[in-house]
């Protein structure tokens, strides 16, 4: 079953975290889809395995990762920048 990835977005606002250049330490997790945010900028192809329902990946377009291009949860970018772009335009943020 295909989520609504836009949809998931544009309703969670409350909820979505921007964060660039900073660590977060994920050492105690055994993912980072468990560190609850609403939708990811990574380019690990299976991170869109491990989501839940309510959670998106925006996947950044590369060789190694060509298998997850149609996963049913992932928003393929060709850059971080166009996915933030993606992810204002669905947020109303600034």
């Amino acid at each position: 079953m295909a989520v609504d990835v836009e949809g998931v977005l544009a309703a969670s606002h409350a909820r979505l975290c921007t964060v660039y250049n900073e660590r977060y330490d994920t050492t105690y997790t055994e993912t980072k889809a468990a560190l609850g945010y609403d939708a990811y900028i990574d380019d690990k192809p299976g991170l869109a395995d491990k989501l839940a329902a309510d959670q998106c990946q925006y996947l950044v377009k590369q060789p190694w990762n060509r298998s997850a291009w149609k996963h049913d949860w992932t928003v393929t970018v060709a850059s971080v920048v166009e996915a933030v772009d993606r992810l204002l335009a669905n947020t109303g943020g600034p």
